[in-house]
């Protein structure tokens, strides 16, 4: 497919919208056309969330009526596609899941569940989040064959994942057509660059960020 560089993921927002403290818009754009590698980013933390993720979602199907299951979807015109936690056609629902440390960012996730409900073309989704557990990581680890690092242990026996029905956080949102179309605008921008950086990927990160801010302050204008 030669244009796959050009998708993008519910995990790119962040990134496209300066929430990410760990990744920016230049390295994210030349992961996506292959000059540099994608990172390694499983970690305690990640892992975690994937061995709690079936459990929440099983929670939240019985004690509320919902048929979720994981579900995915590709737009081949506007290059987007995703990995929903949970979708229920009967019920046009979707589901997001995150485990979270202290307090379920909620304003942090709405772009994603707002863009799952765009691809997926679904009224409402839940956001549920799951306090992790106390003491959640027993602290193994492995070293990583190919680079020589340190890394959290894979194994589902490393990690405390007893699910607690209090430690769950429910929100909602409706779709909204409007604040989806703001967030297109910096998906346009940055599939934009892409293409540029595909075309020449010889070019330097202030070049980037001068044809970047040089489109967002044109969006100012109109």
């Amino acid at each position: 497919m030669q244009t796959k560089y050009l998708y993008i993921t519910a995990s790119s927002l962040p990134i496209l919208l300066g929430q990410n403290d760990y990744n920016n818009l230049y390295d994210l754009a030349r992961e996506k056309v292959g000059i540099i590698e994608k990172p390694y980013t499983s970690n305690r933390y990640t892992r975690n969330g994937q061995f709690m993720e079936p459990k929440v979602r099983d929670y939240i199907n019985k004690k509320y009526g919902f048929n979720f299951s994981p579900d995915k979807a590709d737009d081949p015109i506007r290059h987007y596609k995703g990995n929903c936690d949970g979708l229920d056609l009967n019920l046009k629902a979707l589901l997001e899941i995150k485990t979270f440390m202290k307090e379920l960012k909620v304003d942090y996730y709405r772009p994603q569940c707002e863009f799952y409900m765009e691809l997926f073309d679904i009224p409402v989704c839940l956001l549920v989040g799951y306090k992790t557990n106390e003491n959640f990581f027993d602290g193994s680890t492995f070293i990583d064959k190919n680079t020589g690092e340190t890394r959290d242990s894979l194994f589902e026996s490393c990690y405390n994942t007893t699910f607690y029905e209090d430690r769950i956080v429910i929100h909602r949102f409706f779709r909204d057509k409007e604040y989806f179309a703001k967030l297109k605008e910096k998906i346009d921008i940055f599939q934009e660059l892409l293409s540029i950086l595909n075309n020449n990927k010889d070019l330097s990160k202030e070049d980037f960020y001068k044809i970047y801010y040089g489109k967002v302050r044109e969006l100012l204008w109109y």
